[in-house]
């Protein structure tokens, strides 16, 4: 009887344990543990974007004139339209340009003018803005870059610093660069002329540099002279970083509608660099290589006779295009379309329209 009182006894003490511990863990479920301290977001690659926890933070992709271009000019306040600019006159054409009476942005009834990111035309005669859209705002400019590697040649030309027969020889560093290219090589020699048909056809890069180099002694000087040349032209939105175009680590050119016109007003007056802009077909190194210009508007558009192309992938499809017809000269620039045909079919349509006016 003693032995049954003593297990009934440790058997209570047993069950009431049990009750305590089960009452003690129902307690703690119902008590919420207090919340972590929230993560700080992670560092962020580029510290000029928000940060954004469903998204990879991309780079920025919305073009900004570099702050340390070489001998940039200065950024000016931008002047309301209608405006006047300023120009030299001579050759024909109109001492200013009015945007009195022009068309703007998408207000212009010709197909894919929506898909134009920026563009102007001209009728340098007269000095008449036809159409405009964002025409102030820098866009990377690619291998329309050559129109300025061109025209200092040719004023080199001009105050006799060289002469078109000019031998020049390659260096290493210009057989180096990439892209469309003449294939230069190393210690080969060519005449100043043969190098500037190649750069206006054929939009050469290596005879660009080549160029750059025989004309102001290096890269870096020419560059620092072309920046200096479109002060002086009136391009205000103008950066060069290099005489050919292409994309680099130092930074990529950039310019607007409106400087490229400037420029492209400029190389009008140099009748051999207009010649080697209008040839649809030509050779070199003595009739080995074809060369056959990247602006197919020379052989399908009638009065085109220039000017540049440009391309590369972040740049988009650029033109500048020059056009005569019945004693009026016109300037069409657009930059940064997405794909080369429209570019093209908006460029001729553009012109077209352009003669009627």
């Amino acid at each position: 009887m003693l032995a049954h009182k003593i297990l009934h006894g440790i058997l209570l003490v047993f069950g009431m344990a049990v009750i305590a511990i089960c009452a003690w863990l129902l307690f703690e479920e119902r008590t919420p543990a207090p919340s972590p301290a929230p993560l700080p977001p992670p560092a962020l690659l580029f510290t000029n974007l928000p940060y954004t926890p469903t998204a990879f933070p991309q780079q920025e992709r919305r073009l900004r004139v570099p702050v340390a271009a070489p001998l940039a000019p200065p950024a000016p306040q931008l002047l309301p339209a209608p405006v006047v600019q300023q120009l030299a006159g001579r050759d024909g054409f109109a001492r200013v340009w009015s945007y009195d009476g022009a068309r703007n942005g998408n207000d212009l009834a010709l197909k894919n003018v929506a898909l134009i990111p920026a563009g102007i035309l001209i009728n340098a005669t007269s000095g008449r803005v036809l159409w405009s859209k964002n025409a102030r705002t820098p866009h990377e400019i690619a291998s329309m870059t050559k129109v300025m590697t061109a025209v200092l040649a040719l004023e080199a030309v001009q105050r006799q610093a060289l002469s078109l027969n000019h031998t020049v020889k390659v260096s290493r560093n210009a057989a180096l660069i990439g892209g469309s290219q003449v294939y230069l090589k190393p210690g080969e020699t060519f005449t100043l002329a043969e190098l500037l048909k190649a750069l206006m056809i054929v939009s050469a890069n290596d005879a660009a540099y080549a160029l750059a180099e025989t004309v102001a002694g290096s890269e870096r000087v020419f560059v620092q002279q072309m920046n200096a040349r479109a002060r002086e032209l009136g391009m205000q939105h103008t950066c060069y970083y290099n005489p050919h175009g292409l994309p680099g680590r130092a930074g990529n050119n950039v310019s607007t509608a409106l400087d490229m016109a400037l420029l492209a007003r400029e190389a009008l007056k140099h009748r051999v660099l207009m010649q080697w802009a209008g040839t649809w077909t030509d050779t070199f190194r003595h009739g080995t290589f074809n060369l056959v210009n990247h602006n197919r508007l020379v052989q399908s558009v009638r009065g085109v006779d220039g000017l540049k192309t440009g391309y590369y992938s972040r740049a988009g499809f650029s033109a500048t295009v020059t056009a005569t017809r019945n004693g009026q000269r016109l300037i069409a620039v657009v930059i940064g379309v997405k794909h080369k045909r429209v570019r093209d079919d908006f460029a001729k349509a553009l012109l077209e329209w352009g003669f009627t006016r």
